[in-house]
């Protein structure tokens, strides 16, 4: 292998380096953004409940509270605590 030989095998090698770098740079940007999304969302779902349980509507408030607790959940599905937690939300109105 002659030197000009190794020189083109590290240029091909720096620039596959390059690339994957930039993926994942592109991949984390994405990644917490989606996650600051995620908090700005449950805090408006928090907040829809709060005014909910304010206004004293009960099936508004039931609604808002299976809404804000299901999207603390990873898969989405309210827990049997989930739906004693908004019962007794509901009854303090």
């Amino acid at each position: 292998m002659t030197l000009l030989e190794i020189d083109e095998h590290m240029l091909r090698l720096g620039g596959f380096f390059v690339i994957i770098l930039i993926l994942v740079i592109g991949f984390l940007i994405l990644y917490f953004r989606s996650l600051k999304k995620g908090k700005i969302k449950s805090a408006q779902l928090k907040a829809d409940y709060q005014a909910a349980l304010k206004s004293g509507d009960k099936k508004l408030a039931l609604q808002k509270g299976r809404l804000y607790y299901q999207n603390l959940r990873g898969n989405g599905r309210l827990t049997i605590y989930d739906e004693q937690a908004i019962t007794n939300d509901i009854s303090t109105m």
